[in-house]
């Protein structure tokens, strides 16, 4: 187990109690404060400038400089070491402390620490990276993970739609021949949304899974396949709502619609993605990289094999050229 559970086991229970721990803490400080002072008077002398100078020093130094500036860093380790001595203070001033506790919890309602804005969570987060200077041990994935899931509540699906052009889909009509199932292969896709009549009425989604059963030879209509429902969600749902559908198991895949408009669909997917704040790669996506990179190796072949047949073409013709010159030349 990490050291930073065993510091926060220790802690919690004192912290639990935050108005308890609030005013010990303050009333130990100000004593201190105050009594300081009149130490350095006996030691230094009555009415002494120079008793001033130094409790007062001694308490920006050791009360306030180099208690902010190492707990910034270990904070969490040094509140475990004294967990036991606030708790003898806790007990010392209870007479006292206890009371203005309780008055505080009455009037202000129990402590629960500090709370932030999803903006100021979102920067301290970052604030505890690895790839900052601060000595943080969030990774970098991690720490995009964690804001990508904060802002999850604030992104609504009209920004990371696939817009209805660009999508891959299929007629209700279509004969399932072994053309169409290849095609369907190249895709990639996992899922294909089905229409009827029009591109914008999407009737439901294929499984392309549910192929491997199917017989191309037969040529059945796709209309008799197993087509699985759709659902449909606003452009301005948030994201988060969106991946609660799709863990319900409902689909997988919605479609998104801006007043009774259809603009196009989003997918568990590109969900995942706005998550990660990454790009999603997988076998498929792979696949196409290669085969377009593939064409393009191809097509560069042929384009400097038809630029050299071109140029030959082209001394060919001008040797003709030169020789029917000198033919009227001599003539």
């Amino acid at each position: 187990m990490s050291p930073q559970y065993n510091y926060a086991a220790r802690i919690q229970p004192i912290r639990r109690n935050g108005h308890l721990l609030l005013v010990t803490l303050l009333l130990c400080n100000v004593l201190v404060n105050e009594t300081l002072p009149i130490i350095m008077d006996d030691v230094m002398g009555s009415g002494s400038i120079s008793a001033i100078l130094a409790s007062s020093a001694l308490i920006v130094l050791f009360g306030e400089i180099l208690p902010q500036a190492i707990c910034a860093r270990y904070g969490l380790a040094i509140g475990a070491f004294f967990a036991w001595p606030t708790r003898i203070l806790i007990w010392l001033t209870f007479i006292i402390s206890y009371p203005i506790a309780r008055l505080l919890d009455f009037v202000l309602g129990e402590s629960h620490g500090i709370i932030y804005r999803r903006a100021e969570l979102k920067e301290l987060i970052k604030y505890h990276g690895t790839s900052t200077e601060h000595g943080g041990d969030l990774n970098t994935d991690s720490v995009n993970i964690i804001r990508g899931a904060l802002d999850l509540q604030d992104k609504v699906a009209e920004i990371v739609i696939t817009p209805l052009d660009k999508v891959f889909m299929i007629a209700m009509n279509t004969i399932m021949d072994r053309n169409i199932m290849h095609e369907i292969y190249l895709s990639g896709y996992s899922r294909i949304p089905i229409y009827e009549g029009s591109r914008d009425n999407i009737q439901g989604v294929l499984l392309v899974k549910s192929l491997i059963l199917y017989n191309p030879d037969e040529a059945l209509p796709l209309e008799k396949s197993n087509i699985s429902p759709i659902i449909t969600v606003d452009a301005s749902t948030p994201l988060l709502d969106i991946l609660n559908s799709f863990q319900e198991g409902k689909c997988h895949m919605a479609l998104v619609v801006k007043e009774s408009n259809l603009l196009g669909i989003i997918t568990l997917e590109d969900v995942l993605e706005e998550l990660i704040q990454e790009e999603i790669y997988d076998e498929s996506d792979m696949m196409s990289k290669k085969i377009r990179g593939l064409n393009v190796s191809i097509n560069a072949v042929w384009n400097n094999k038809f630029k050299r047949m071109m140029n030959r073409t082209i001394n060919i013709s001008d040797d003709n050229n030169d020789q029917k010159d000198l033919i009227a030349f001599g003539e």
